[in-house]
Formats: structure tokens, sequence, C-alpha cells
């Protein structure tokens, strides 16, 4: 595969097959369909995975994670790679996403000790709950340079016992500027500044404590 030969060390090729929605709205009701696709995975033995379908490209990095520093020269030898191979014209959409996952002491968790955005219950609603999931949406960013900052907190099974599993997912969405092959480099690296503002904010001490904790251990 062209592709695979431009990335060294993705040498575990995979193929993935997804299932595509697709809803049509008509004059009195509508009508849904499924249909199957096919992408391409290259895998790299240090947890590096790019992935390439219809009209599709995705990079992604399992744990241990890097760091944004050590990642993004990866992220663009990836992208020059895909734009040799298949010359793209035009670009629709690009977000870059940071999954955050860790597990708090306790099966019943008091949310606002540990995290910045938690689910609001009224005084008339029992404060003991199961399941959940919240998210929040913020514009973000500079006069003409914005990003839409999308925040998902949801619960999760745990690993642990007497733990709750939390997902913590921060979104980055240009929205004032049209992306193209040539800037989305630069738009990314202005989204993770956003991403990394908004994930931090989400942290209490009691919080970053806890992860101190855990890398001492």
């Amino acid at each position: 595969m062209a592709l695979q030969e431009r990335l060294p060390g993705y040498d575990d090729r995979r193929t993935v097959r997804t299932l595509e929605g697709e809803l049509r709205l008509g004059p009195e009701d509508f009508t849904q369909s499924l249909r199957p696709s096919d992408r391409i995975q290259l895998r790299h033995e240090h947890g590096g995975i790019v992935q390439v379908g219809p009209g599709l490209m995705t990079v992604n990095h399992v744990r241990p994670y890097p760091g944004w520093e050590a990642w993004l020269p990866e992220v663009r030898a990836a992208m020059r790679a895909y734009s040799e191979v298949f010359e793209p014209k035009e670009v629709l959409r690009v977000a870059l996403v940071c999954l955050n996952q860790f597990e708090l002491p306790g099966t019943r968790v008091t949310l606002d000790q540990w995290l910045g955005i938690f689910p609001h219950l009224g005084p008339e609603l029992p404060d003991a709950h199961g399941a959940f999931r919240v998210a929040v949406e913020f514009d973000l960013g500079s006069p003409g340079q914005g990003h839409k900052i999308r925040v998902d907190l949801a619960s999760r099974a745990a690993l642990q016992d007497d733990h709750l599993g939390i997902d913590l997912i921060v979104r980055a969405t240009p929205f004032e500027e049209q992306p193209s092959p040539e800037n989305l480099i630069d738009l990314l690296d202005r989204g993770h500044l956003l991403v990394e503002e908004v994930f931090e904010g989400c942290l209490t001490p009691r919080l970053r404590e806890h992860f101190e904790e855990i890398r001492d251990e």
C-alpha cells in the first residue's frame, strides 16, 4: 500500500469494517439505511494508529500518550503521506479529540469535589444517581480563528472495585476558518491549546492530588 510505504514503523495493517448510517427526510416521513464501509488501519508498535476510508482520515494514539509536542510530527507526517497518495482537493471538516479515562475512589462520589463539570441535580431530586452523561459547548479563540470546544463527561464501568469510571472527552472544531490541506496543522495546533486550557479547567485540586498519588505508587 502506497500510504504504508510512506509511514515507517506502521507495519501492522488491518481492515476494519464499520457501519455508516444515512437519514433521508421526506415530505411526510423519513427513511434510514445502514451500509458497510471498509477502512484500512495502520498501527505503529509505539501506539500510533492511522486509519483511512472513503473521504476519511484519522490519526490516533493509544496509551501511553507521548504528549502533543512529540505526537504532532507524527500527525504532520501522516497528513503529508495522505496528501501525496490521495491528493485531496478540499477538507470538509477537521476535529481534534482528547479522550481521558480515569477512575475515582468510591461508589458514591461527590463529583463537584473532583471535577469542574458535573451533572447538576435540583433540591427536589435524589442525590444518589446511577449512570450519567453531561455535555457543554464553548466558542473560544481569537476573532476570526474561533474553535467550538465541546466537553463530554460520562460515567462508565470501572476496572477497579469500589471505584467510579469516568470518560472526559474534549473536542475542538474550527468554525470560522475553512480547513484546507495547507492549514490543517495550524488549526489542530491552535485547537490543542484550547483543548488543553479547557481540560485543565475541568480538574479540581483534589483530582490533581489524586493523579499525583497514582504516579507515586
